[in-house]
This record gives C-alpha cells, sequence and structure tokens, in this order.
C-alpha cells in the first residue's frame, strides 16, 4: 500500500472506530496481509452486528460493509440451507484510490462515518 494510502486508512479507521466504541462496538480482528498489495482491514463488533473497513490493495479501493445480525430464526434456517452468511450485508462503499486521494480527510472520514 502506498505510504499515503496507509494514513488514509489510519485516519479513517481511527475516526470509525471512536465513534463505534461509543455505541458500544470494539475491534474484533486487525490484520495487515503485505504480500496481498497491503490489503489491510479492521472488523468491528457489536450489538446490532459487524462492521468490516477494508484497504484492497489489489483493487486499490477503501471499503465499508455494515452487516446486520439476522434474528434468530433466520440465522437458523440460513444455516440449515446452507449459506455461510448468517448476517445479512445492510450498506456497503466502495471508494477507488484515486477517488479518496480527491477528498480531503474530513471528507474521507464525513463519507464512512455516515453509513454506520
Amino acid at each position: 500500500m502506498a505510504e499515503e494510502m496507509e494514513r488514509v486508512f489510519a485516519t479513517v479507521d481511527e475516526a470509525l472506530e471512536e465513534r463505534l466504541m461509543e455505541r458500544g462496538y470494539r475491534v474484533a480482528k486487525r490484520e495487515h496481509h503485505p504480500q496481498m498489495s497491503g490489503t489491510r482491514f479492521t472488523v468491528y463488533t457489536g450489538p446490532k452486528g459487524q462492521i468490516r473497513f477494508t484497504w484492497d490493495g489489489q483493487k486499490r479501493a477503501l471499503i465499508l460493509r455494515v452487516y446486520r445480525k439476522r434474528n434468530p430464526v433466520m440465522r437458523v434456517l440460513a444455516s440449515l440451507l446452507g449459506s455461510l452468511d448468517l448476517d445479512k450485508l445492510q450498506r456497503e462503499v466502495i471508494l477507488q484510490g484515486h477517488q479518496a486521494r480527491m477528498l480531503s480527510e474530513e471528507e474521507l472520514v464525513e463519507t464512512f462515518v455516515k453509513i454506520i
């Protein structure tokens, strides 16, 4: 990952973590894969589900995905039907690296924070 995008990811991730902690979320996983073009991600879990913030180094994109927990009956039904996705993708934002570089840090943070 280019040094600039490392800084952008860290800035947005820090702002997300601050706001999500206030809402009862916590960091469940944080990984960096230099062998995969610098891909890194943070997964937050909380009372309403999971939020995953990713820098995809191969696609050169920042991605925010918000998953909401399904009710217990739907989770069991999905499991019985063979679905590995027990939570529902509610929202997704994909911002290509070249688009991210056109925004100020404040605009980037706002773009992702308003989604959560």
